[in-house]
């Protein structure tokens, strides 16, 4: 089987059920968690794209059959349209992850995927933590490949497209044909390793370079631990510190609602082009930020990185939006990975509680897998607010944040390798 987003959801499910004739699968842009890691929800916060998606998907379902394959189109559409949902409204109903999501989620059960997978995908797409999951958790063959393009198959992206058929035939020759293709010994997770480019929301080329892991988890990534404190980001291993910042220092988050405006599409090539993140110093400025100091040395990340919290709200509901950005020397901020988190999920998707203002909590917000590179004379900034949009759906009242830095951590997954490996990227399409 082969597919892009829900094509490619098709394949996994599929794959789930064993059926006998499946034999392998390349899933493109796809998810393995409906709740998490799809369009309607992010950490527990509603996604505008929920109605972007849920409006188109009204659409394509009123649509008449053929009349040149079934004489009896008209009474047939008719009937699909008086008997058809609204899906943005039945998401809606499902606002935790109850069985509507875990039906269809094939992490309830990563051994039950026999078959093969080619797990392929694009920085630019919003679909990246699918991969790494795959890879990790699969006990058949399992490979991630991650480019920099949109959802859209990488030979006709519009982000540095590449050679897509050639790693489709590669992976069926091998599972299919049973042929020594070289699949089997391809590394774990393949991916460009992104750079800063002076973002803009048109479509350009991105910059960076391809680097290949044998092995996921990979023992080049290890935990770099970051404190949150009046004066940015302070590493803890030049410190030696627990904490990087006073007992009584505190940071208190909130921005007006206008703050996302940077953000660009949820799923850029999905249904619009030239909407991708911006420069993001907009955003910065109306939120929170702390930075490290300029980078002496080049620093890469690769993973997903976490930022735990220790917090207090004004408000019985809140989100808290956590970001990181590339600030090149000239002040031109790029986003690297972003992720909210509906603070009254802190504990569960599955049983959100309502928080008491003036209460401290303690939390986690795993943010979106990336792979990224800074050059020295960088900051690294963490950038910190109570809303996004137009991506995320704000909170029903303005909420404040606040932050007791003492408690406060990010960890980042740092890719250190002494010597790289074929990164056996796939190169331009041929002609």
């Amino acid at each position: 089987m082969i597919g892009i987003s829900w094509g490619g959801f098709n394949g996994l499910q599929l794959a789930f059920r064993q059926p006998e004739a499946l034999k392998a699968v390349v899933s493109v842009a796809s998810t393995t968690d409906r709740y998490a890691g799809d369009i309607h929800y992010m950490g527990g916060c509603l996604l505008s794209d929920n109605a972007n998606w849920g409006s188109q998907m009204f659409a394509y379902q009123s649509r008449p059959a053929d009349p040149k394959h079934r004489a009896d189109w008209r009474q047939d559409w008719i009937r699909r349209m008086e008997e058809m949902p609204f899906m943005a409204a039945d998401w809606l109903r499902h606002q935790t992850r109850d069985a509507q999501w875990t039906h269809g989620s094939v992490c309830e059960d990563w051994a039950a995927i026999k078959a093969p997978v080619l797990a392929i995908t694009g920085w630019a797409d919003a679909y990246v933590n699918a991969l790494a999951r795959l890879a990790a958790n699969l006990t058949v063959p399992a490979k991630a490949l991650v480019g920099p393009w949109e959802h859209r198959y990488a030979h006709i992206a519009k982000l540095d497209a590449s050679d897509f058929h050639g790693e489709v035939l590669t992976w069926f020759d091998q599972y299919l044909r049973d042929e020594d293709s070289g699949a089997a010994e391809l590394p774990d997770y393949r991916t460009y390793m992104q750079e800063h480019f002076n973002p803009t929301m048109q479509n350009k080329p991105r910059q960076g370079r391809w680097v290949a892991e044998a092995q996921w988890p990979s023992p080049n990534v290890r935990d770099r631990v970051m404190h949150l404190s009046a004066t940015g980001l302070v590493d803890a291993a030049e410190t030696g510190a627990a904490t990087g910042a006073a007992a009584t220092e505190t940071e208190v988050v909130r921005n007006p609602a206008t703050l996302g405006q940077a953000a660009g599409y949820f799923c850029a090539g999905m249904r619009f082009d030239n909407e991708l993140p911006g420069d993001q110093a907009v955003d910065d400025a109306q939120g929170s930020s702390f930075d490290t100091s300029p980078l002496a040395d080049p620093l890469e990340i690769m993973g997903r990185p976490r930022l735990r919290v220790s917090f207090s709200v004004n408000k019985p509901v809140a989100q808290l939006v956590a970001r990181l950005c590339d600030v090149a020397p000239t002040g031109v901020s790029q986003r690297i990975t972003f992720r909210p988190l509906n603070l009254t999920h802190r504990d569960s998707h599955v049983a959100p509680e309502l928080l008491v203002p003036g209460q401290r909590y303690e939390a986690e917000i795993e943010l979106n897998e990336c792979a990224y590179q800074l050059r020295p004379g960088h900051q690294l900034r963490l950038a910190l607010s109570t809303s996004y949009w137009p991506l995320v759906w704000p909170a029903p009242e303005a909420a404040e944040v606040t932050l007791y830095l003492e408690g406060c951590q990010l960890i980042l997954p740092e890719r250190r390798v002494t010597t790289e490996i074929a990164p056996q990227n796939p190169g331009a399409p041929p002609d």
